[in-house]
């Protein structure tokens, strides 16, 4: 894995604030890649296992995650105690029916520190702010060729 400083330089400042961040772009173009970059950073500056939770729904683990009361539990669950620095990436979440109603909640409870991926036209719609009902960081990731991405920062209120 190559690591793309850039793009970590560019998420930090945003690291720990309340805002869902959201990366999206065409399939295989590194979001995953990104979101396993950011981990390891988050690790590397003290978090422990049990405050991240990566739901990648590409995964058959995570085949019984198919709508938001789904994943509202199983996020609940996950952080029976309420740490001040969980972190939650959910990787492809335009898997997940209404996925915005339980990461909403997610936000307003303060339950973690938000970062979801996606590749659908729901995920990169203008009405995405209105969906998450709440303030939001969006960064597009995307590529023309696989060798060359880019990334764009978006602040929406």
């Amino acid at each position: 894995m190559i690591i793309r400083n850039s793009y970590l330089k560019k998420i930090e400042p945003f690291i720990d604030k309340p805002l869902t961040k959201v990366i999206t772009g065409m399939r295989r173009t590194g979001k995953s890649t990104f979101l396993q970059m950011l981990i390891q950073q988050i690790r590397e500056k003290g978090a422990v296992d049990s405050q991240i939770l990566w739901i990648n729904k590409e995964l058959v683990e995570f085949d019984s995650i198919r709508n938001y009361l789904d994943l509202y539990q199983y996020v609940r669950d996950y952080f029976k105690t309420k740490s001040k620095n969980n972190y939650l990436f959910i990787d492809e979440v335009q898997d997940i029916e209404d996925w915005e109603k339980a990461v909403a909640s997610f936000l307003a409870n303060q339950m973690a520190d938000i970062y979801i991926t996606g590749s659908n036209a729901r995920i990169y719609s203008s009405e995405l702010s209105t969906l998450l009902a709440a303030r939001e960081l969006s960064r597009i990731l995307y590529a023309a060729r696989r060798e060359r991405i880019s990334l764009r920062c978006e602040y929406r209120t």
